[in-house]
């Protein structure tokens, strides 16, 4: 995938600001808004750019980050959600938006001034704000639907001293005139149960359920050294043998300013469909050898169904 940050657009539009107050407790979530291009003109949207300002009160002061207060991000058009960052078991909404910025443009330093800011604050007796603002150059096409963002906020008891938080939000869209792009759809799957060590798992079997899939990611843990290697076969035919972390790294990250991204790899392999059952003599198969024993979140970029 690998898109410039700075995405290169023929116009732009900014959403309405929506307002919300956030729930109380650390596990809740409140939808700020839902924002909708109001004059796309058939133009692709080729990305999207994020703004939420966090307003919190504190009992006593307090350092907190916007990040704490990042509730999720979906991206749903025709019904269907394209996107879909509300958190799951291994990783945060927050971490899952930097997931998807790693994988949209292979930068690690997602935290960048270009990519996405993670306003921070020493908090205080009283009220206080954060931003955080985020570049996605997202591919979304507008002639056969309008796409929604939805933007979560997080409860305010992820906050030390919080007494009560707010969010502000709107999404700027840029666009470009690009009628042959497809939409970006990104399934993440987290597995069931840790896959064993030093055992090679075919991971192709979390993904049945998709039509096409393009290009897979794991996260794999804080570290690239978790996996020991990955390979991709179509029946008993490897079209890319053994393939060990270093060059993981390369493939994910194949510019010299990119740098891996804390085990999030992208692994070979060629536009596949995963048999839902049983395998035939030309099932692919998508291999991955762990050097720990980890669950793993997979995430794919698919053709949209």
């Amino acid at each position: 995938m690998l898109r410039p940050v700075l995405v290169n657009y023929k116009g732009s539009e900014t959403s309405k600001q929506k307002s919300a107050n956030a729930p109380s407790g650390t596990s809740s979530t409140a939808l700020i808004g839902t924002f909708v291009p109001e004059s796309p003109n058939n133009r692709t949207i080729v990305g999207l750019e994020l703004v939420i300002t966090f307003n919190v009160t504190q009992s006593a002061a307090a350092s907190y980050t916007a990040s704490q207060l990042f509730g999720g991000l979906e991206v749903i058009k025709n019904s269907k959600r394209r996107i879909e960052l509300l958190g799951n078991t291994l990783e945060t909404a927050y971490a899952q938006l930097v997931r998807l910025f790693n994988m949209l443009t292979g930068f690690s330093d997602a935290t960048s001034t270009v990519g996405i800011q993670n306003g921070s604050s020493a908090g205080a007796a009283g009220a206080t704000s954060v931003t955080l603002r985020a570049l996605l150059p997202l591919h979304l096409q507008t002639s056969d639907g309008i796409p929604q963002v939805n933007l979560y906020v997080a409860g305010y008891g992820n906050v030390t001293d919080a007494t009560a938080a707010s969010a502000t939000a709107y999404v700027r869209f840029m666009y470009d005139v690009m009628p042959n792009i497809i939409d970006d759809e990104i399934k993440v799957v987290v597995t069931p149960s840790s896959l064993a060590a030093n055992t090679e798992v075919n991971i192709g079997e979390y993904l049945t359920n998709v039509k096409l899939v393009k290009e897979v990611f794991i996260d794999a843990g804080s570290a690239d050294s978790n996996v020991n290697y990955s390979k991709f076969k179509v029946g008993s035919m490897e079209i890319y043998g053994q393939t060990n972390y270093p060059t993981l790294r390369m493939i994910t990250t194949p510019y010299p300013y990119m740098n891996a991204v804390n085990g999030f790899l992208k692994l070979p392999m060629l536009p596949s469909s995963f048999p839902a059952q049983g395998s035939s003599p030309l099932s692919p198969q998508l291999i991955v050898d762990l050097a720990t024993s980890e669950q793993l979140a997979i995430w794919a970029l698919v053709t949209p169904e």
